[in-house]
């Protein structure tokens, strides 16, 4: 079962900004007081191709803001050589950032998009509860602070999922968690995916 989740930008978006949405999403998903830090990392490819952890390095704000994600005439950020990963403080595992532009392969599965929105970030966690609703905070944020859509593999709600993208706040609607309880983040991650049992991946407990 796929766990990714896009979001697409109607104009492009710096990774500091799309941290920063990832994680007022996320509160507001989950109905939290804290979200834990969530850092970025670039790792190049050494000359086999490979990702090498000894060329990784985490990304100072400055650095985040530089990086503009989409765009017309802007870098995707993620080219052959390049790689980032999002981590979440406290956390061990990552989720993986792609970006396609609308028009490459992804604009063939949603050409009503095509020509509105340049790009998609595509996130693709570890299979964790923590990761997996981290990675669908970063999707959601990125689109809702750009006006864009919002497309999961996960079957979040009969509306929306496995291919169905709806407009980032209306995803939201459709998916916050209704009960408020005080409980920490990777609870509170926990009960959203048993909220959405069918989005709930194998694995992912």
């Amino acid at each position: 079962m796929a766990v990714n989740s896009m979001g697409s930008l109607p104009e492009s978006i710096t990774l500091a900004e799309t941290v920063d949405a990832a994680r007022d999403t996320l509160q507001d998903l989950l109905g939290v007081d804290v979200v834990p830090q969530l850092d970025v990392f670039h790792r190049r490819r050494g000359g086999d191709g490979r990702l090498t952890d000894d060329l990784e390095r985490l990304l100072g704000r400055d650095e985040l803001e530089a990086v503009r994600l989409g765009g017309p005439r802007v870098p995707a950020g993620v080219d052959d050589d390049e790689h980032y990963e999002i981590g979440a403080e406290g956390f061990p595992w990552r989720i993986w950032l792609m970006v396609f532009r609308c028009d490459e392969d992804y604009a063939d599965d949603l050409t009503e998009l095509a020509g509105r929105h340049v790009a998609w970030l595509d996130f693709t966690p570890a299979r964790t509860p923590v990761m997996v609703v981290t990675s669908i905070g970063l999707a959601l944020g990125a689109a809702r602070r750009r006006g864009g859509y919002f497309d999961t593999q996960l079957q979040l709600a009969p509306e929306l999922g496995v291919g169905t993208a709806v407009p980032a706040e209306r995803a939201l609607a459709l998916t916050r968690l209704e009960e408020v309880r005080g409980e920490t983040y990777e609870t509170a991650c926990e009960r959203f995916l048993d909220v959405y049992s069918a989005a709930r991946p194998g694995g992912a407990r």
